[in-house]
């Protein structure tokens, strides 16, 4: 027994030894076997060239430094041919291989290291487009739905014979953030960290300059993230909007696919309980511009908190539909809205709010236990409300405090 034993042991060492041996030697092989490749794009046979060319661009992050050292070399048909060599590779890559290369690529010569420069550009782009593809890809296996839209559609602009973007002129004064920095931000999206964008990652800290959207003779300020703007009218990535309804398998976890799809447009959700465990992982969506509910079962209060958080840092439309109807109008121009509550402009006849004795100039500040700041917060209050139920709505009319009672009627059938 201690013979086998002895003779087992001798064997292990043994084989230890010839593996501290041969490691090294298979990684010289390889080394050398990537020299040889690389030595073959001088070759005078153009097959050849081209069959050393496909294997360097399919060898990975092993290839990097030899191409490289390649592009250094002072031969010109080497040179060439590795430097297109590794933009290949880069494109075909992943984040980490991608990011290695345009780290490699500034210890180049000036004249050889400004021809990454655009190219770097791209290929974060063309990253982004292929996890666009995956996200939106991997969010329909779990039952969601992922819709290209009309970025013009329902935005009031459809007659409007002059309409001119100034994207351009607001991007001009505005410093440029490193490519690494942008790469950075994907992999802490890719991780599912919580990242606080500044645009399309070329803003300055301060914020884009707002854009004005010419109409005719007219102008109107849209917005201060010409980055949102452009991705709607004439981007490189197609708006989309994302629908979970009855389909979705619920993966809350799930969600974080959202952040890489490009162009998203509007989160709907149908006929979805809206929980808290929801919102949070929205809350880490900061390119998050547009929410609707429509007919779900939600906390007001912490929908409110949602998009109070989420204002902090870009404006967020949320907007809600539920089952039951009050029948009252928000404020038109001129009138209140300072945000002490919804002032009611008008009321529908025959509606919940008339049943209950609401009046036009009405300052609605509390619908049971929730303050009401605007006619948008009443909104997201009265669509959170089963129809039949008695709701407690408090108004401020005339400067005096009067508590009514109203029964929401259904949308059903409603013209």
């Amino acid at each position: 027994m201690k013979s086998t034993c002895r003779t087992a042991a001798i064997f292990l060492r043994g084989w230890f030894a010839v593996c501290l041996l041969v490691l090294p030697v298979m990684g010289q092989e390889n080394t050398g076997e990537i020299d040889l490749w690389i030595a073959r794009l001088s070759s005078g046979s153009y097959a050849e060239r081209d069959r050393a060319s496909q294997v360097l661009a399919g060898m990975g992050q092993e290839a990097i430094d030899p191409l490289i050292s390649a592009i250094q070399s002072g031969d010109f048909e080497t040179s060439f041919r590795a430097l297109e060599i590794l933009k290949i590779l880069g494109l075909r890559s992943d984040l980490v291989t991608l990011e290695k290369i345009i780290i490699k690529t500034r210890q180049l010569p000036e004249g050889r290291r400004k021809q990454f420069v655009q190219w770097s550009e791209n290929a974060v782009d063309n990253w982004r487009k292929n996890r666009s593809r995956q996200a939106v890809k991997n969010l329909e296996k779990k039952g969601i739905s992922v819709e290209e839209v009309d970025p013009l559609n329902g935005m009031g602009l459809m007659l409007i014979d002059e309409f001119a973007v100034e994207i351009e002129n607001a991007r001009k004064n505005e410093p440029e953030v490193d490519i690494l920095d942008r790469i950075s931000m994907l992999k802490r999206e890719l991780a599912g960290e919580t990242v606080t964008p500044s645009g399309d990652g070329r803003r300055g800290a301060g914020g884009p300059p707002a854009v004005r959207i010419q109409l005719g003779e007219r102008g109107a300020v849209f917005g201060r993230n010409p980055t949102v703007l452009s991705d709607l009218v004439n981007s490189k990535f197609t708006p989309k909007n994302v629908v979970l309804n009855k389909e979705w398998d619920g993966d809350v976890q799930g969600l974080m696919e959202l952040v890489f799809v490009a162009g998203l447009y509007k989160v709907e959700f149908v006929e979805r309980d809206i929980t808290p465990a929801i919102l949070n992982q929205l809350a880490r969506i900061r390119r998050l511009r547009s929410v609707l509910l429509t007919r779900c079962k939600y906390s007001f209060a912490e929908v409110v908190r949602f998009q109070e958080q989420m204002k902090k840092h870009s404006p967020i439309q949320l907007l809600a539909t539920g089952r039951g109807y009050l029948g009252v109008y928000g404020p038109n121009s001129g009138e209140p809205d300072d945000g002490s509550g919804s002032f009611v402009s008008l009321v529908s006849p025959n509606s919940a709010a008339s049943e209950a004795g609401l009046e036009r100039g009405d300052l609605i500040v509390q619908v049971d236990e929730d303050s009401i700041r605007s006619f948008a917060e009443l909104s997201l209050v009265i669509s959170s409300k089963p129809v039949g139920n008695a709701i407690r709505i408090v108004v401020n009319r005339k400067g005096q405090r009067k508590v009514l009672e109203a029964m929401l009627k259904s949308r059903a059938g409603l013209q």
